[in-house]
């Protein structure tokens, strides 16, 4: 059961002490034993009993009076106890009693009393994870509620990185804030404690200040206040503020799920209250994730006032840019650099880093003020991120960490569109990885060399890199050898960053690993790199989390992404797709050597072009401002994506598109930028005026939307609390790992932990369908089947056969492919089959949130009803049966088809017509189709050409398709080329990763459409040729459906010894002979009156074919 743990929960059976003596009588008992019985009985009334009275003065009791003695029943009692315990409302949080009682006293030091509950509270956060570094900032709230609280934590922690701490309602009394002011008043060292805010919302009638009926259709107003205290840090100025907001609405009851009983996961009236403003309720706006009341728009006016930086964050040395605002086009960093005496340094030009600089110029660039902690954290080279302006202490320290940001720039992340896999995420993961190495080494090494050589006195020692770089006697000075001695650093670093592989640097220093450079070098940089994996899987992951949002947003600025793509900005897929055609090795190998391979293009086509070539003029600024406005925009306009459901969005995407397409001489200037953003901050100031974000938010997204949250990572702690570079780097990247995240959301979903058969059939789904191109979300949703070849012909002809493997669309689905009579079909079964027992969903649309939440409601309630009524083991022999058909249709299966370029041809003609046919099969046709045209362009055409032809045109198009025929006319052989199958590379690695090792491609073939029948995968290969006999028997006989094409593919290769002693196997009604030459040639009795049509009684093989055919009619 999905209970929540942190409340302890404790059952007991109230069973009678005449009842306990009335079964000791029944059994037959030897003195000792009664002795033994009576004295646990003892032991009950002595100790368990008054435990039960206390955890029942707690509230922390279930009593569960059972008449029957049916182990059944008593089972079914307590599961039925638990669900209705978990259906209260938990809410409340402890009182601090102790805290209580020690403030009343009046003899107490209130201080040390203070003092002691604060340490006691932070303590209580780092164990649970929520310290947010060596400086930790709190506020303090005043709430026994654990929603409301919750609700706080989400602001404040998740967006901000500031700590809540709880404290109890008797802190202040009534207008007494002397407690407040003493827990404020403390000076805590790395601690900054923001305010004490007391925050109460209810529902009111409107114009009054009386409390709202709940009745159906009444207006009601939501109103928040919240009272703050705090004390300013430089003048111990006390400031007392009230922050009030009003939301109107109407009671709804038929929004109300169930009338009956309390759904735990509502907050009061959330489900019931519908903002005037947006048409939804509180409860429909959270599981959105873009719910915000009136408690989220006091907090967002008290973070503008209290918590936004009173400046804007800017550089302090060389005439720093004057900003107005956080992302201000207005400034122009090529001034900044043209006045840069570091930048401009003779050596620094000679070395070729003002090159990159001119670069990153050149392709559009924008600085980045930041105005509070959410747009600081935000970093997003290449789109809406901007070149941070970050505060140093001296001035040669300010333009080596702006530089290194610089080079970010000249390698822009990879761009996620909304795709995940293994090799999405391996991707996006390393290239921001290997970037960051590589801009230390370019900032650190490279531009500090020059400024070295070129004689500028500084302590360059103290940032720990260096004294790394000169420990290894390499130079920059020789322009033949500095590209080189550039990618061996970067090679070395890299591996250390994201390996934790010291054996690179190690071999270029005399001393080796016991170089003190090398040791302080890992000291200090090891905590930051793998606090930055940290960082970057959780953004990735946040995106995944947002695929739909991020697909429909990649989709929506489709007429603006060429001046995007000009700037060589890649989106993960593109990278991919470039490399299975350049580097496929690297697809299928390992981790590091995908890694290494990333590394190469990174260097190739990123580094050596920008530093070899010599310095490029700059561009005209209205192109420059042009390109940087395109990047930011296009980022921006994801929030229109976000809210796709509102008619506004659409509005005004397509009024900022339009705007931008008419500049086609990509000249721009300040005021078309200042009318763009204009039309921008309108609408989302409509959408803070809907309640669909905060004006916090309104405030932050006017200059940044983040495509990913805010996540705040330490660098600060010992370097004993760190993991070790090698373990992340190896748990990050391995497929494992994956998958682990993947089975814990599916556990989540479903609300109790998985079975070892469970993880294994959900494991065996998830790699068929992600080896197709598919994608799950949570764990549970297919968002996209997979679609793959597994198998083909080995020569182009309209009768060669080509094998689907389908997997992850929906049993609906399944039905319209199997009707077809001339595929030949096997597939996992529907519902006979424990693989069924706990099957994925398959969600369609661009917005599939509402059918994850309907199917994740069903999911919980069948869990529930089988938790208690044990229907697979209650509904006799055939209980799993009837209870897996009670899924929904909509579950998921994988099947594998096969049929000829022919009638493939034929069934695309028919199937992608949206008239009379399901949106997931014209789905999965017009991939199917696209595969094969890529391969059999002269068979199959684009997906196009069969949404608007007729079904006429199958007979068309077949009598015009050119029939290849080889040189040889023997029918026979023609035949048997067709008929052979040859398993693709994708198929192959598949195979392997299930053990389907043994034999010949038709073999391992074969063996694979009898498992998928119950995904009966074998967890170790089969190799030993010795026992091909129960090889043979357990392949054909014991999993699937026997058919004797299977069979005979099977075994075609396997010893004719054993083929001669398998005596009870229905192949030996066949002579060896006629397998050899037939049985493997027909794939369906279709091909079979294809051959013997295209045959004559004058070939050689004619009277075998007549005979085959008989025997297998």
């Amino acid at each position: 059961m999905n209970l929540d743990r942190s409340i302890l929960t404790t059952i007991y059976l109230d069973v009678s002490k005449s009842k306990l003596d009335q079964r000791q009588s029944k059994q037959t008992r030897t003195n000792d034993g009664i002795q033994i019985f009576e004295h646990r009985y003892s032991i009950f009334q002595e100790e368990t009993l008054p435990l039960i009275d206390e955890l029942k003065k707690r509230d922390q009791l279930i009593r569960i009076i059972c008449d029957s003695e049916s182990p059944e029943e008593i089972h079914k009692n307590i599961l039925t106890a638990l669900l209705q315990r978990q259906e209260q409302n938990h809410s409340h949080l402890d009182s601090c009693e102790w805290l209580e009682v020690k403030l009343a006293t009046k003899s107490i030091d209130k201080i040390t009393v203070l003092n002691e509950f604060r340490q006691r509270a932070l303590d209580e956060n780092e164990k649970l994870g929520r310290r947010t570094g060596i400086l930790r900032r709190v506020v303090y709230l005043r709430t026994a509620n654990l929603r409301k609280y919750n609700e706080h934590i989400k602001i404040f922690e998740k967006l901000y990185g500031i700590e809540v701490i709880r404290v109890p309602s008797n802190l202040i009394k009534g207008s007494d804030d002397s407690n407040a002011i003493l827990l404020l008043s403390e000076k805590i060292p790395n601690l900054v404690q923001l305010a004490v805010i007391t925050e109460r919302s209810n529902l009111y009638r409107p114009g009054t200040n009386l409390l709202s009926s709940l009745h159906h259709g009444v207006r009601a107003i939501n109103q928040s206040t919240m009272m703050a205290i705090w004390i300013d840090a430089k003048t111990n100025e006390i400031f007392h503020e009230k922050f009030t907001y009003s939301t109107v609405g109407r009671i709804d009851l038929s929004r109300r799920r169930s009338m009956n009983r309390t759904d735990p996961l509502v907050f009061g009236w959330d489900d019931i209250f519908v903002v005037e403003a947006n048409g939804m309720s509180y409860q429909e706006l959270n599981e959105a994730s873009i719910k915000h009341s009136s408690r989220d728009m006091v907090i967002s006016a008290f973070i503008k006032q209290r918590i936004h930086y009173k400046e804007l964050l800017n550089l302090k040395f060389n005439s720093p840019p004057k900003v107005k605002r956080t992302i201000d086009f207005s400034i122009d960093m090529a001034d900044y650099v043209h006045k840069n005496i570091t930048y401009n340094n003779s050596k620094v030009v000679e070395y070729g880093f003002r090159n990159l600089i001119f670069h990153v110029l050149n392709a559009g660039i924008f600085c980045r003020a930041a105005n509070n902690r959410r747009q600081a954290n935000y970093w997003s080279p290449g789109l809406n991120g901007g070149l941070p302006l970050t505060v140093k202490g001296d001035p040669i320290h300010q333009d080596t960490f702006l530089a290194h940001d610089f080079g970010h720039f000249a390698i822009p992340d990879l761009v996620f569109i909304g795709t995940d896999s293994i090799l999405h995420r391996r991707a996006y993961i390393a290239w921001r990885m290997v970037s960051e190495a590589t801009t230390m080494a370019l900032a650190d090494m490279l531009l500090v060399d020059a400024l070295v050589k070129s004689g500028v006195e500084y302590d360059f020692d103290k940032r720990r890199i260096y004294p790394l770089f000169r420990d290894l006697h390499l130079t920059f000075d020789d322009s033949k050898t500095r590209i080189d001695n550039l990618k061996r650093v970067i090679h070395a670093n890299y591996k250390y960053c994201l390996m934790g592989d010291d054996s690179f640097y190690v071999e270029m220093l005399s001393a080796g690993r016991d170089t003190p450079s090398l040791i302080e070098f890992k000291k200090k940089f090891c905590p930051f790199f793998v606090e930055d994996f940290r960082w970057t899987e959780h953004n990735y992951e946040n995106m995944v989390n947002r695929c739909e949002e991020i697909s429909r947003w990649w989709s929506d600025i489709e007429p603006i992404r060429k001046f995007v793509d000009s700037e060589r900005i890649e989106t993960i897929d593109d990278f991919l797709a470039d490399m299975q055609q350049k580097n496929p090795e690297a697809i299928t190998g390992s981790s590091i050597e995908f890694i290494d391979t990333i590394f190469e293009i990174i260097f190739d086509r990123k580094i050596r072009p920008i530093l070899d070539l010599e310095s490029p003029p700059l561009l005209e600024p209205s192109k420059r401002l042009f390109k940087a406005f395109i990047k930011w925009i296009s980022a921006q306009l994801a929030i229109t994506s976000k809210f796709h459901f509102l008619s506004e969005s659409e509005e005004v995407r397509n009024k900022i598109i339009a705007h931008i397409c008419t500049f086609t001489d990509r000249l721009m200037s300040l005021d078309d930028v200042a009318k763009i953003r204009l039309v921008f901050e309108n609408y989302l100031h409509c959408l803070a005026e809907k309640n669909l974000i905060s004006h916090d938010d309104e405030h932050t997204y006017a200059e940044l939307y983040p495509l990913f949250d805010p996540f705040y990572v330490n660098y600060d702690k010992d370097i004993t609390h760190y993991e070790d570079l090698s373990s992340i780097s190896e748990r990050i990247f391995s497929a494992e790992h994956y998958r682990q995240k993947q089975l814990v959301q599916t556990t989540r979903c479903i609300g109790r932990p998985l079975t070892l058969k469970e993880r294994f059939y959900i494991s065996a789904m998830l790699d068929m369908i992600e080896a197709g191109g598919g994608q799950t979300l949570d764990g549970t949703f297919v968002i996209r089947p997979g679609v793959m070849i597994l198998s083909e012909s080995p020569i182009i002809h309209r009768l060669g056969m080509v094998t689907f493997l389908l997997s992850g669309i929906s049993i609906e689905t399944s039905l319209e492919f199997v009707a077809h009579r001339e595929a030949k079909v096997a597939r996992l079964t529907s519902s006979k089959t424990n693989a069924m027992n706990l099957p994925l969903f398959r969600v369609q649309g661009t917005d599939t949130f509402k059918q994850r939440l309907f199917l994740a409601n069903l999911i919980t309630e069948r869990m529930q009803f089988e938790l208690i009524s044990q229907p697979r083991s209650t509904w006799r022999e055939n209980g799993n049966e009837l209870f897996n058909m009670t899924s929904p249709g909509c579950k998921v299966t994988a099947i594998c088809y096969t049929m000829t370029l022919e009638d493939f041809h034929q069934l695309f003609i028919g199937r992608m017509s949206p008239s009379g046919n399901e949106q997931e099969v014209i789905d999965v046709a017009q991939r199917m189709s696209t595969l094969l045209h890529a391969r059999y362009p002269s068979f199959i055409h684009e997906p196009k050409y069969y949404t608007t032809c007729g079904n006429a045109s199958k007979y068309q198009m077949s009598k015009s398709i050119n029939t290849f025929c080889p040189t040889d006319n023997d029918a026979m052989q023609l035949i048997t080329i067709l008929a052979q199958s040859t398993l693709t590379k994708g198929a192959d690695q598949l195979m392997k990763k299930f053990n389907i090792n043994f034999g010949n491609d038709c073999q391992r073939l074969a063996e694979f459409r009898s498992r998928i029948t119950y995904l009966s995968f074998l967890k170790s290969s089969s190799t030993d040729i010795h026992n091909a006999h129960e090889y043979l028997d357990k392949v054909v006989n014991q999993h699937g459906h026997f058919s004797v094409l299977d069979a005979c593919q099977v075994v075609l290769k396997l010893p004719r010894i054993t083929l001669d002693s398998y005596s009870k196997s229905v192949l030996n009604t066949f002579t060896i002979e006629q397998i050899e030459q037939g049985m493997l040639l027909f794939a369906t009795m279709k091909q079979l009156r294809v051959a013997v049509l295209n045959s004559t009684p004058n070939d050689l093989h004619y009277e075998i074919l007549a005979q085959i055919q008989s025997l297998i009619e």
